[in-house]
């Protein structure tokens, strides 16, 4: 008898298959790793490159994963397989705490727990005809993504508008890290998370409040809100001057004693938060919580702690 060195000795292709139909379409990383197990009859079981297409996006879309906002004018050009293996597979041992191979789990997990339908031949252009965005329809509740826990931005003195690319401005706060490190910490270049739909079940219209502006900052994508749709709407708003009504609010909102103690100056302290991105730099955004559906859409709201003190004894016109 011939010695059998394989699993593909043991089990027959159809066998395979058979094992193949029963993972869920949204678990992602379980497919990746049956796919590479058994390269030989690879074609077998995912079909050839047009069929393979279709399921990495379908598989995708149920994993939780969204398009990025500079893909929505050129769709037909993303191609979700290279998005699997180049973006997603090259990224599963990011060592953030909410990226990686944990977060890819966790999404997948999410879709599941939540979504109690079918959605096996769903594709991401039906998805929202299938999975309507209202109150709580097809959900057991909504979980928030815990990546918007993350959300920072650099740095910038007032009164200095240095240009800089959007995708250079927005990075992951890491708390492991005494000193950030924005330029390698960009949310660029953490694809599992920047793809990832902001809540479970997605929405295609979030309200954000929390900021204190006039209205709700309104984040909209026709494939669901991600992470990416959420932090580019913050980083819009940035440099928008905050009122003094606003400043107090924040202020208030947010243990401004233990970040400015009484011996700062009132003035000082006002010049040093001219901005939201200034504001940021005393604080950061240590969560964004789950409100309420209503016919305008998904309402989350930001809240914040202190990472840093002003120093009274500064010498400059700012903390």
């Amino acid at each position: 008898m011939p010695v059998r060195n394989t699993i593909l000795d043991l089990f027959p292709v159809e066998l395979l298959a058979m094992i193949k139909e029963y993972i869920p379409q949204g678990q992602l990383m379980t497919h990746i790793n049956f796919y590479l197990s058994f390269p030989p009859v690879t074609p077998s079981l995912y079909g050839n490159d047009e069929q393979q297409e279709l399921f990495w996006e379908k598989a995708c879309a149920q994993a939780g994963l969204g398009y990025r906002q500079r893909e929505l004018n050129n769709m037909q050009q993303v191609s979700w397989r290279r998005v699997v293996w180049e973006e997603i597979v090259n990224h599963l041992e990011c060592d953030h705490v909410e990226c990686g191979q944990g977060l890819l789990q966790f999404v997948s997990d999410a879709m599941e727990s939540q979504i109690t339908i079918d959605l096996n031949d769903c594709t991401r252009t039906d998805f929202f005809s299938v999975i309507p965005d209202s109150p709580d329809k097809f959900s057991n509740g909504t979980i928030v993504n815990p990546v918007l826990g993350f959300i920072h931005f650099p740095d910038k003195l007032p009164g200095i508008n240095v240009f800089q690319f959007f995708e250079r401005d927005m990075y992951l706060y890491d708390p492991k890290k005494k000193v950030q490190d924005p330029a390698r910490q960009l949310l660029d270049l953490h694809p599992i998370a920047a793809r990832s739909w902001a809540t479970f079940p997605p929405s295609r219209r979030v309200l954000l409040s929390g900021t204190y502006h006039n209205q709700p900052l309104v984040v909209e994508n026709v494939f669901g809100v991600t992470v990416w749709d959420v932090h580019l709407t913050l980083q819009r708003m940035l440099e928008d001057e905050l009122s003094a009504k606003q400043l107090q609010q924040l202020l208030d909102g947010n243990d401004y004693r233990s970040v400015f103690p009484p011996e700062c100056d009132f003035l000082t302290l006002m010049g040093s938060l001219t901005t939201l991105r200034q504001f940021l730099t005393f604080y950061r955004i240590k969560e964004i919580e789950f409100v309420d559906w209503d016919v305008s859409g998904l309402h989350l709201c930001c809240n914040f702690e202190p990472i840093r003190k002003a120093n009274p004894k500064t010498k400059g016109y700012i903390y």
